[in-house]
């Protein structure tokens, strides 16, 4: 089925839910974790793979700059919901139980370098023609890559019981 994770109406229906990515999109985070805790059969399973954002104070304002650009930009509203230690509590709330969390950006670390060092080949042509927005994915991969580096976004997996 497709639909609008915000907006389910599932009850217990699901013996596991997956989201890979996509929860940096979501508006509200909370409700989007009361709709997968509905959605699952008791004893069911929550699995996500999301980045985490440093907490703001933590970022230079140029750094901030940059990141709120790119989240405009790729529609990632959500993305600053994810912060270090919030996803946690946040799932607890919603009725979630067995939470683990891990830190897994090691093993990102080749594929976001990867899509830098493609990226920066054509990234000047696309800034000087002021074809960011146009090419997120490639601004992204140039301008996101030091704050991966710099320990201000990290790559986290997350799962909890219902």
């Amino acid at each position: 089925r497709e639909g609008n994770y915000s907006a389910m109406n599932f009850k217990e229906e699901f013996d596991a839910v997956y989201a890979n990515e996509t929860l940096s999109h979501a508006p509200d985070l909370e409700k989007v974790f009361r709709n997968f805790y509905q959605a699952l059969r008791p004893g069911g399973r929550l699995a996500i793979f999301e980045y985490i954002l440093s907490e703001e104070k933590n970022f230079l304002p140029n750094e901030i700059e940059v990141l709120d650009f790119v989240i405009e930009n790729s529609a990632m509203v959500g993305l600053k919901q994810f912060r270090f230690g919030k996803i946690a509590d946040i799932l607890k709330k919603t009725g979630f139980t067995n939470i683990k969390e891990k830190d897994i950006t090691e093993y990102i670390r080749p594929s976001f370098g990867r899509l830098s060092r493609i990226a920066r080949k054509f990234f000047p042509v696309i800034k000087l023609f002021g074809l960011q927005k146009k090419f997120i994915n490639a601004t992204a991969g140039c301008t996101l890559k030091p704050l991966v580096e710099k320990g201000l976004i990290h790559y986290f997996y997350f799962s909890a019981d219902k």
